[in-house]
């Protein structure tokens, strides 16, 4: 077993140089060298007191052994690998035959049902049942002599027309499963026959077991269409099936469902590497050998697993035939070591002797740097050759053991400096001393990167040399600043070839820098330097690397902390700290933190209010808002409301609550809730209102002022602006225009002619019609409207803008503008048609009242030509069907909102 130790290099997951290479013969050696040593030394050790027949004998023996241990191995290697893969084809092969053999049952069911369902009898039994079909042909007997446990006719329109179960076993007739029923549906598989030759067989996984089922269209006794059902016949693949199957192949058969949970171990090993492999081999002791294969059903599932057992006869053979050979080789090296013994025992022993007492010498001291000595030039000086040479291969992969031993002791160090350090400088001063110590460096250092000015510094923990100096850099620039720009490792031989090296120790030859990097971020870089040539190897540089990449993760690590460390201060201070009342509390409604603001808003001390019920400060007729929030938050739903809060003392507090929903691993588990006193605000908002208030009756009576100015001034209109008002108001409440803009309209309704009080009151007064100047002058009363409020009074909608266009018509042929269409504000369009109703009803000096109808009338023939179609459609809708009347007072009392 000794030979086939593998060697430290590979046990330790390193890649030796080609001088260490020679260490992959060095483990079977140095055992070897054990063993001849031990030889020796009992031989040596026994003195005058053993043979030299004895002491050759020994030596010959071991060498035997150690010879039929190395041919054993092989042969058994070689011969019993090549009986393993006989044993497995074999059982390859048997499970394939017992899968044909599966196969053929089914091929022998669907040439029965073939024969079966192509036949005139069938074909008209289908179509119209009768009893003496079924008494020829569907009896008991039939399904004893096919050995079937079902029978399904089913018409073409999916009618089952006869179907028989039967029990073979107890050779009775059973019910039809029911399970049958869902591959039985519109469109299932085993109905779907598209043609006169289809056919279909397989496995169909029932609760009842699992069964073998063919599946024929039913046809005339030519085979000939058209097709009118479809027959079944299915036989169950039960133990009495599989035994049969088993007798009929000669096989241990055993068979399993594919997702049955109570499978044994063995099947459950292999159920999912079936999926992807046919057939898998596997032994199942020492004795037994077994093949598996997957079963799929007729939709092409896994449906069952095939076990084929077999005794491993192959096996046991190549087992039996290496005994003989182990025997024939002892025999065999009896009589070679008879006959060496004869030729030996003069001429080797007692420099055996010599040589075993200096072996032992060294093996007793442990130095390895001993040497053993052996004149002549014959196989015992060769072997004291080997001997040394094999003890000077020994010490290198002591010594290269040793450093790979430092380098691990390294990487741990530096891990647990990581976990230990509570501070960059820290980790970085331990782990200078750490990979100065074990990877016996003397001119090094970390150089961070400052990502925000792209400035690399020498930590302050570098290691120099006298008369050396660590450089700050730029990043890109010199070696260091190309390794931490481009993240890539560099090794310089000769630092004064390499026109990137920037001076920092004229004593400096050869330049190893590694990336500090986590991920794809450039920390920083290791930087080593050596008064050496080529000091450094890739051996070296992927051992710094892999330091650099642990010191990467140790510091990102670090950085971490301390940033966690002073986001919690911080996070600390403004909980504690802020104006604003922090509460927590858990699903079950009870605190668990306030913070010293809400503490004090509350009047409480904070520990007063830990494990309290939020209704302590919720007064009872509040508490529906805040359990209203509580729902939403289980939701996972986070709003702002406002509250009233009870002090300690019984007063209120009204507050405005910003709630969050708390949730761990998608369980809610409480609400975060910050509240802040808005006391002062309900104040400030009270105190606006009455000053709304206030201002909204000085605003009312300004315009009532301005309505009574002009109508003194044109006596014969009185009232004209506000029933005005009044019509356009309803027009706009029946378009369904929205409160706000119903208030504009009132308002521009009751000034819209106050334009007229610039106007002199003859012309306004006139009885008779007036003429083309009288006129002109009248139709500037919009403008002039327009300018008086324009910039006079602040309204919260276009008011003069309404004024001014209240006698722009649809087709551009108003005034004073000529405006069309959308370019007439909607509420211009709705006063337009409210004023011209109003005034063709109301009396003139210049003419009687016209009528309502009349005005109605005017209005519906130019509708869409001089006034907006909805507009009209709304006023007619308002005189005709809603029985509306002007009443001067309404509009009067109406008082526009301004909150």
């Amino acid at each position: 077993a000794f030979l086939h130790a593998p060697c430290p290099w590979f046990r330790y997951g390193l890649r030796p140089t080609l001088r260490q290479t020679q260490c992959g013969a060095q483990p079977a050696g140095t055992r070897l060298f054990v063993v001849l040593r031990s030889a020796i030394g009992i031989i040596g050790m026994q003195g005058e007191h053993m043979s030299l027949r004895k002491r050759t004998l020994i030596i010959i023996g071991l060498t035997i052994v150690s010879l039929i241990v190395v041919l054993y191995a092989t042969s058994r290697i070689i011969l019993l690998g090549s009986f393993a893969e006989l044993e497995e084809r074999d059982t390859r092969w048997n499970v394939e035959r017992a899968l044909s053999a599966l196969s053929d049952e089914l091929s022998v069911l669907d040439t029965t049902i073939n024969d079966w369902a192509a036949r005139d009898d069938t074909y008209a039994f289908i179509e119209n049942p009768d009893e003496s079909y079924i008494q020829s042909n569907l009896i008991d007997g039939t399904f004893i002599t096919l050995r079937l446990n079902l029978m399904l006719f089913v018409h073409s329109s999916g009618r089952i027309v006869f179907g028989k179960a039967f029990d073979l076993q107890n050779e009775e007739e059973v019910p039809v499963p029911q399970s049958l029923q869902e591959h039985l549906t519109d469109n299932a598989l085993l109905l779907r026959h598209p043609t006169t030759e289809s056919s279909i067989t397989g496995i169909v996984l029932l609760p009842e077991g699992p069964m073998l089922i063919a599946s024929r269209p039913i046809l005339t006794g030519e085979d000939e269409g058209p097709i009118r059902g479809t027959l079944m016949f299915g036989r169950y693949l039960d133990s009495a099936e599989i035994e049969r199957l088993a007798g009929v192949t000669r096989l241990s058969l055993t068979v399993r469902r594919f997702e049955d949970p109570q499978m044994p171990l063995d099947f459950q090993a292999v159920r999912s590497s079936l999926l992807e492999e046919a057939l898998i081999v596997r032994p199942l002791s020492a004795q037994t050998i077994a093949g598996y294969a997957l079963l799929k059903d007729i939709y092409g599932k896994p449906a069952l697993v095939l076990r084929v057992d077999m005794p491993r006869e192959i096996y046991e053979q190549g087992q039996a035939s290496m005994r003989y050979f182990i025997l024939s080789l002892l025999a065999v090296g009896l009589v070679f070591g008879m006959v060496t013994l004869l030729l030996l025992e003069r001429q080797v022993l007692s420099r055996l002797t010599r040589l075993s007492k200096s072996v032992s010498s060294i093996g007793a001291s442990g130095d390895l740097s001993a040497r053993v000595a052996m004149a002549g030039t014959d196989e015992l000086s060769s072997l004291a050759d080997e001997i040394n040479g094999m003890l000077e291969a020994l010490e290198q992969s002591e010594e290269v053991l040793r450093r790979r031993l430092d380098e691990l002791t390294a990487l741990h160090a530096i891990a647990a400096a990581g976990t230990e350090a509570t501070s960059e400088d820290e980790l970085l001063e331990h782990a200078i001393q750490i990979i100065g110590e074990t990877l016996h460096l003397d001119n090094f250092g970390v150089i961070l990167l400052d990502p925000a000015s792209g400035v690399l510094h020498p930590h302050p923990s570098h290691r120099l040399r006298k008369g050396g100096k660590a450089l700050t850099l730029r990043l890109g620039e010199g070696i260091v600043g190309q390794v931490a720009l481009t993240g890539q490792s560099r090794r310089v031989p000769d630092v004064r070839l390499d026109p990137d090296y920037r001076e920092g120790d004229p004593q400096t030859r050869s330049e190893l820098c590694v990336p500090l990097k986590v991920g794809d971020q450039v920390l920083g870089v290791i930087n080593t330097e050596s008064t050496q040539l080529d000091a450094y190897t890739e051996d070296d540089e992927r051992l710094l690397t892999t330091v650099a990449g642990q010191l990467a993760t140790a510091i990102e690590k670090v950085r971490l902390f301390e940033e966690t460390r002073r986001l919690q201060k911080f996070n600390q201070s403004i909980v504690q700290n802020m104006s604003e009342g922090i509460a927590i509390e858990g699903a079950d409604g009870i605190l668990t933190f306030v913070n010293p603001a809400a503490a004090e808003m509350l009047g409480y001390a904070p520990e007063e209010l830990l494990g309290q019920h939020w209704t302590v400060i919720v007064p009872p007729d509040q508490q529906s808002i805040v359990q209203a929030a509580n729902e939403r938050r289980r939701r996972g739903q986070a709003d702002r409301y406002e509250v009233e809060l009870v002090r300690k003392d019984g007063t209120r507090l009204p507050v405005l609550v910003s709630g969050s929903p708390r949730f761990e691993d998608g369980r809610f588990v409480g609400t975060l809730a910050v509240f802040t006193d808005i006391t002062e605000r309900k104040r400030a908002e009270e105190e606006l209102r009455q000053s709304l208030e206030r201002l909204q009756r000085t605003l009312e009576g300004t315009i009532h002022a301005l309505a009574s100015a002009v109508e003194m001034r044109d006596p014969y209109t009185a009232g004209h602006q506000r029933r005005v008002a009044q019509l356009a108001c309803a027009i706009a409440k029946e378009m369904g225009l929205p409160e706000e803009r119903i208030s504009g309209v009132l308002l521009a309704g009751l000034i819209h002619d106050i334009g007229k009080i610039n106007m002199p009151a003859e012309i306004l007064s006139k009885p008779g019609r007036l003429n083309e100047l009288e006129y002109g002058l009248v139709k500037t009363h919009s403008q002039a409207g327009y300018e008086i409020l324009n910039g006079t009074i602040e309204f919260p909608w276009p008011v003069a803008q309404i004024v001014l266009q209240h006698h722009e018509r649809m087709d551009g042929s108003g005034y004073p503008q000529g405006l069309k269409g959308e370019e007439i504000l909607l509420e211009a369009r709705v006063l337009a048609v409210a004023d011209v109703v109003e005034a063709m009803v109301s009396y003139r000096p210049y003419r009687s009242a016209r009528g309502v109808d009349q005005a109605l009338r005017e209005i519906s023939q130019n509708r869409g030509i001089l006034y907006d179609p909805e507009v009209v459609d709304a006023c007619l809708k308002l005189f005709t069907e809603k029985g509306f009347t002007f009443n001067a007072g309404a509009a009067a009392q109406t008082t526009p909102p301004f909150g």
